[in-house]
């Protein structure tokens, strides 16, 4: 005979008590739990940056004369920055917008 497969906390041979049976399920639901969450974490997202030029706007107040320039440090809208040099009127800032740059995106490392 080759012996009962269960064998119960109190020596008994047959199928486990009920308490033992939760308390095995309940001990595999947290490990489960707590692979999920380590697995989780050695997990990383990888995030593309694209380069991107920024463009500043310039246009007259009197006249309809438009001018683009690249963005500069202190920049901003409706800022004045000078005369129109097609009627001498004043020249603001009148947009600051980004395109995009062509080429492949470069991966962000964190």
């Amino acid at each position: 005979m080759l012996g009962p497969a269960l064998v119960s906390s109190n020596g008994n041979a047959g199928p486990l008590p009920w308490e033992e049976v939760s308390f095995l399920m309940m001990l595999l639901i947290i490990l489960i739990m707590f692979s999920a969450l380590f697995s989780a974490t050695r997990r990383r997202v990888l995030i593309t940056l694209r380069s991107v030029k920024t463009i500043t706007v310039l246009q007259c107040e009197k006249c309809d004369y438009k001018e683009e320039r690249e963005f500069q440090v202190g920049d901003y809208v409706l800022k004045k920055v000078g005369e129109c040099a097609k009627c001498r009127g004043p020249l603001y800032i009148s947009m600051i917008y980004g395109v995009p740059e062509k080429g492949p995106p470069r991966p962000y490392s964190y």
